[in-house]
């Protein structure tokens, strides 16, 4: 288990995350199991969806 194992387990759809190791910003779109996806916007105002373990992220 990671750091924030216990803070993960209270992220649900709409709230706002950073990804620890990538420094990436987004809001959730999904939680299933240990999978998160994370909509965030690139450089050149693309949208982005990605999926990253739940052990990964943060709510900011």
């Amino acid at each position: 288990m990671g750091l924030f194992s216990s803070l993960n387990k209270e992220i649900s759809r709409g709230d706002r995350v950073k990804v620890n190791y990538a420094g990436i910003e987004g809001i959730v779109v999904s939680v299933e199991g240990d999978e998160v996806m994370i909509s965030y916007m690139t450089e050149d105002d693309r949208e982005v969806i990605e999926t990253y373990s739940i052990s990964d992220v943060r709510k900011i």
